[in-house]
């Protein structure tokens, strides 16, 4: 199996891992060994997300995947900016990444809408107190931003 640079791994348990990465590489644990799924891209995947029976992966040009069991499926991410990390609870999922990208997807992923953030943000990384926040986005030049109901707001990284 040849893998480029790998960048994110989730799991579902300890039998059920995937690792993304460059040249849409989708690797998956079921215990016994690692085995190469056809992610239908060529573009680099930076981050995984597990659901209830479902799993997202996304990456560079905005580039969304969501597998239901069997295959992966192109979704509309509604961005074309590099996308860097995923954090969930149940089917509501967040994705954040360059240029103030911020998706919310409340149905495991299929679909997504953007939430408007200053584009001079890049964002690397999300995550969030289940079920109801708040959420917590971060990146470059210590960017923190914090929603607690009324929208994203920034905070200071001293």
């Amino acid at each position: 199996m040849e893998a480029g640079s790998l960048n994110d791994l989730w799991g579902a348990s300890a039998q059920d891992l995937m690792v993304v990465g460059e040249y849409g590489t989708i690797l998956r644990w079921s215990g016994g060994a690692w085995a190469s799924l056809d992610s239908g891209t060529a573009q680099t995947l930076d981050a995984v997300y597990f659901g209830t029976g479902w799993a997202l992966a996304c990456g560079w040009s905005g580039e969304m995947r969501r597998w239901a069991g069997t295959s992966w499926a192109a979704v509309n991410s509604q961005t074309s900016e590099f996308l860097e990390d995923m954090w969930g609870s149940g089917d509501n999922v967040w994705a954040v990444g360059y240029g103030g990208a911020i998706i919310r997807s409340s149905d495991g992923g299929a679909s997504w809408t953007p939430v408007g953030v200053s584009p001079s943000y890049n964002l690397n990384a999300v995550w969030g107190v289940p079920p109801d926040g708040p959420l917590f986005a971060a990146g470059y030049n210590g960017a923190i931003l914090r929603n607690a109901g009324a929208g994203w707001l920034p905070m200071t990284s001293n």
